[in-house]
């Protein structure tokens, strides 16, 4: 059965690219599908949390990283999404994952959250022209950091997320050189 399912999932994979290596799907069907798939993984992975918990960790951050990436890329390559509404996006996903890992009580999961969302501004072009915008970005999942941090007593949460915070800071406010 595991045999046959493997089959029809790479029979399904060949398909998919075949038909995006053709153009029969365009780009809002590949954006679309990117999410929907994502979401059906994250959603089936929610479910396994209960009854297995490494499994259904496993499949949340498959199907987040599904839809991070798709979001990204619909930025990047399509030109789809303005830079807010992919901020927002991101934020969404990464705010359902960490309730879910505080709810679960699993610190992978919220480091991993933790990570997807400090990443995915810095991979969608067009947001490092906009200072102001990457900060408070930053400076929220840092603070959304603190309050996990002080819910469950997680310390390497509020580590992560002064690196984090370094990393904005250090490459948006360099100082010009001095003539």
């Amino acid at each position: 059965m595991k045999l046959g399912a493997l089959f029809v999932l790479l029979a399904l994979g060949w398909f998919v690219s075949y038909a995006f290596l053709n153009n029969w799907v365009g780009p809002v069907g590949r954006i679309a599908l990117g999410i929907v798939s994502g979401t059906l993984v994250y959603a089936v992975g929610y479910f396994f949390l209960k009854k297995k918990p490494v499994p259904g960790q496993v499949l949340l951050v498959l199907g987040a990283t599904m839809i991070l990436t798709t979001i990204v890329a619909a930025r990047n390559v399509y030109e789809f999404f303005t830079p807010g509404l992919i901020l927002a996006l991101v934020g969404l996903v990464v705010f359902s994952t960490t309730v879910i890992a505080v709810y679960n009580n699993s610190l992978s999961l919220a480091t991993l959250a933790f990570i997807g969302g400090a990443i995915a501004p810095m991979m969608a072009h067009g947001l490092g022209d906009n200072y102001l915008m990457m900060t408070v970005y930053a400076l929220i999942i840092s603070c959304g950091a603190l309050v996990v941090s002080s819910i469950k007593g997680w310390r390497s949460l509020l580590l992560l997320a002064l690196a984090v915070m370094f990393i904005y800071t250090d490459s948006f406010y360099q100082l010009p050189e001095r003539q």
